[in-house]
């Protein structure tokens, strides 16, 4: 039987940039392959400091042997709570569709412009603690050569049948209306 760990390793150049890894170990410790990672910004110290998540990613590894799943990001990474998502998160993730769904932190605030918009899961639940959601955050794909009526680029096309879950009266729901989703109310 495999086991997996969670490792935090902090990059060598800055001690405010690092990268939290699911890793899978063989049983007999014989081999290990990286499943998913998160970049990361963490800024202050301890439990006083705060984490901007700014990439994403699953492996080639996980997406063989694992296929598509449902993502969760943790409360907290190096005792501070994760608080952001940086726009266009999902740049950094090359097998990022085959997210089906995240589940995002109860400390989460703030998630960016286009944060999973290569993401090309069917819902997502959005915490009561989310005040700010940038446009195309969640239920969008990029499409460049998508056109609006007056012939500009728009670069985004909706997800058909994305389901938002979330909180009523909250920038969750407020997403959903605004951009025309189902959504349904914890």
């Amino acid at each position: 039987m495999n086991y997996v760990e969670f490792k935090e390793l902090m990059h060598k150049d800055s001690s405010t940039k690092g990268c939290y890894e699911e890793i899978e170990h063989s049983e007999d410790h014989s081999s290990s392959q990286i499943l998913r990672s998160l970049d990361f910004e963490k800024e202050g110290s301890g439990e006083a400091g705060t984490v901007t998540i700014t990439g994403f990613g699953l492996t080639d590894h996980y997406v063989d042997n694992y296929g598509k799943q449902d993502a969760e990001i943790p409360e907290t990474i190096m005792n501070a709570p994760v608080t952001a998502i940086a726009p266009y998160a999902s740049n950094h993730a090359p097998n990022d569709n085959y997210l089906r769904s995240v589940t995002l932190p109860k400390t989460l605030k703030t998630v960016g412009k286009a944060a999973f918009a290569d993401c090309e899961m069917n819902c997502v639940t959005i915490p009561a603690s989310v005040s700010e959601i940038g446009e195309y955050a969640f239920g969008y794909s990029r499409n460049l050569d998508k056109r609006g009526e007056d012939g500009t680029e728009t670069g985004f096309e909706k997800i058909e049948g994305f389901v938002i879950s979330c909180y009523p009266g909250t920038a969750g729901e407020k997403y959903a209306k605004d951009n025309g989703f189902e959504y349904k109310l914890l």
